[in-house]
Order: C-alpha cells, then structure tokens, then sequence
C-alpha cells in the first residue's frame, strides 16, 4: 500500500517524483517533461515583466496539479489492491 499524501508532496515539489514513488517511471518522466515544457514555454512568449508577475502562480498550480495526479492514483491503486485481497 503506497501513501496518497506522500506521492502528492513528492510530486508537489518535484513533478513526477510521486508518480516514481508509485512505480510509474513512465508517467513520472512524462509529467515532469510537461512541467518543465510549460515552464520554458512561458519563459520565451512572455515578457519579463508579465512572467515574473505571473510565475509563482503557475508554478503552484502545476506542482499542485501534479501533486493531484500523484495523490488519485495511489488512492486507486490503494483501492484495486483492496479488492484484490478481499475477492
């Protein structure tokens, strides 16, 4: 049974750690390659002005975004290994 929070906080402060932590090296290394692609995509469109204003925001909401995936998932995982173990 993996811990729910703990993969939320692993993936809140670094994208995809959780989802390493459940085994999903794939997932893991895609999440943090989006993360990382949103982040360097805002760096080049935006001003500095506007990105500098703007990026603490959005940080937060894509490390809690993935905090979030990190979190469902071994929730249903936690889930699929309780109904096995009961059936």
């Amino acid at each position: 049974m993996k811990k729910p929070f703990l993969a939320f906080l692993l993936s809140f402060l670094l994208p995809g750690a959780g989802l390493a932590y459940l085994g999903k090296w794939k997932w893991a290394i895609i999440n943090l390659s989006v993360v990382l692609g949103i982040g360097l995509l805002l760096a080049f469109i935006l001003s500095d002005e506007v990105f500098e204003k703007c990026i603490r925001p959005i940080a937060a909401g894509l490390a809690g975004g993935s905090g979030g995936l990190a979190q469902l998932l071994a929730k249903q995982m936690n889930e699929k290994a309780t109904s096995k173990d009961v059936v």
